[in-house]
C-alpha cells in the first residue's frame, strides 16, 4: 500500500505547479491535509508555495528525490 505522502511527491515529482485542490483530488485528503502538506514541505525547503495556492517541488529537494527513487 503506497502512503498518501507517497502519491502527492509522486504528482510533484514532476517539477511543475500543482494547485492545492488538485493534489487533494488525486491523493484524495481533505483540504486541511493538502495545506499541512504543502506547509510541511514549505518549512523544510522541500517545496514552494504560489500565491495562487500552487505547490512545486525546489530543485534542490527534486534532486534528492530523484536521485533515491527508482522511477
Amino acid at each position: 500500500m503506497t502512503s498518501k505522502m507517497a502519491l502527492a511527491l509522486e504528482l510533484l515529482r514532476d517539477g511543475e505547479w500543482h494547485s492545492l485542490e488538485e493534489i487533494r483530488e488525486i491523493v484524495e485528503i481533505n483540504e486541511y491535509q493538502a495545506k499541512e502538506f504543502a506547509s510541511f514541505l514549505g518549512e523544510y525547503d522541500f517545496a514552494t508555495r504560489d500565491s495562487h495556492n500552487k505547490v512545486r517541488l525546489t530543485k534542490r529537494f527534486l534532486d534528492l528525490l530523484c536521485d533515491n527513487v527508482a522511477v
